[in-house]
């Protein structure tokens, strides 16, 4: 049965609408890819900044400890120094 013009151009508007629909979602598909690809990349960049700022603490955190550290064995140094002294002017007047 040959078709109508009508139903020709039915069938040309159907066919148009499926290309437009498959060229929409291909450019919905492109530009969701595109999104993801960016996120993914901030994502990556967010945790490359708090993996530098968590060294830059545990550093300064050691850095103090160190300190402290020393601060405590300095501090002990001296008691023992004056303890020494003590005793040796102790030993010192025994003896005299």
């Amino acid at each position: 049965m040959n078709k109508s013009i009508y139903d020709k151009i039915i069938d040309k508007g159907s066919q148009d609408a499926l290309e437009i629909i498959n060229l929409g979602k291909q450019k919905a598909e492109a530009i969701e890819n595109e999104i993801i690809s960016e996120a993914n990349l901030e994502a990556e960049n967010i945790l490359k900044r708090n993996q530098k700022t968590n060294q830059d603490k545990l550093k300064a955190h050691k850095t103090q400890l160190e300190r402290m550290s020393k601060r405590e064995i300095l501090f002990k140094k001296k008691e023992l120094l004056k303890h020494l002294k003590t005793v040796s002017i102790m030993i010192w007047f025994f003896y005299i």
